[in-house]
Parts: C-alpha cells; structure tokens; sequence
C-alpha cells in the first residue's frame, strides 16, 4: 500500500515485538555467538520506536528493524575492535530476512520523506527562495530581480534553509 504523504500511525509494538523479537534474537545469536541476545533485540527496538518518534513510520518496519540490527552489530565490532576483543560478526546476507538493497532502498525512501518535511517546515519565504535555487536552478541574481530583494538577502534564505534541512534530518 502506498503512502499518500499523511503521516502513518505508529506501529504496533507489542504485535512487532512478538512477529520479530525472536528472528532477531537468532539473528544476533547466530552473528554475533551472544548467549543472550535480548540486549541486541531490545536496543533495536528501542532505536526503532525513536526513530519512529514524530516522524512518519517506515513503510516496512520489520525490514527498518532488520536495518537497525545489522548496524547494532557493526557498532558493536568497531567498539571491540577499539578495545582490541574479538567478535565474530558475520553478515550473511542470504540469512537476512530483507536483501541489502531492500533496506538501502527503504532508508533512502524514509531520508527523502525526511528532507520534504524539512522543506515543508520552511518559513514560507525561505522555503520559496530555496525551491527557486534547487528546483528552478535559478541564480541567486535571477531570484533576487524576480523577488525584488537584494542578492545578500537570496544568501541568507539558502543558507537559513540548508542549516535548517541539515539539522531536521540529524535528528534521531
């Protein structure tokens, strides 16, 4: 089902839970030789629900879910690494549930549905005189005649709208 750009409710963790929790579990006993993987599963859950917090839900969750724990393994071996441990961290990618490219394809679609908010959620004037720069491709010398204002005021409103963009899209 697609989405029509409105917000999706947030998913129903405790049904999440008990569809994924114990994949998850033998994911990470079977990557990382953890005896007690639960640790790993509710870290994952628990970057899910932030980064679910306010912001519209992945479309596939469970496939975000098995994103988040790949990259929990991945942390967790550069932490031993730098502690100079051994950890087996194997990514078999024909074990995962959801292909790499799969995922990659879900991040990239929830960055773009991040970075249109960000737009949306522009002040009206910097959001026209940013959309005239990128989507128009107009110079800042165009905007500033069609406009009527200065060419320094056009600086001001991109760089307003790329600290703005740049800091929608770092938070968790």
């Amino acid at each position: 089902m697609k989405n029509d750009g409105a917000p999706r409710r947030a998913p129903d963790t405790d049904a999440l839970y008990r569809r994924e929790a114990t994949r998850l579990a033998r994911f990470f006993r079977r990557r990382s030789g953890a005896d007690e993987p639960q640790d790993l599963v509710h870290d994952a859950f628990v970057k899910l629900l932030s980064a679910t917090r306010g912001r519209p839900v992945p479309e596939r969750p469970a496939a975000y879910l098995q994103r988040i724990a790949c990259n929990l393994l991945a942390d967790s071996g550069r932490r031993a690494a730098v502690r100079g441990e051994m950890v087996p961290l194997q990514v078999d990618t024909a074990a995962m549930a959801y292909a790499p490219e799969q995922t990659h394809d879900i991040e990239v679609e929830d960055v773009r549905r991040q970075y249109r908010a960000a737009v949306d959620a522009l002040p009206p004037r910097t959001r026209e005189v940013f959309l005239l720069h990128r989507v128009d491709e107009l110079t800042y010398r165009q905007i500033a005649e069609r406009l009527g204002i200065g060419i320094r005021t056009v600086e001001w409103h991109i760089a307003e709208a790329q600290v703005r963009i740049g800091e929608a899209l770092d938070r968790p």
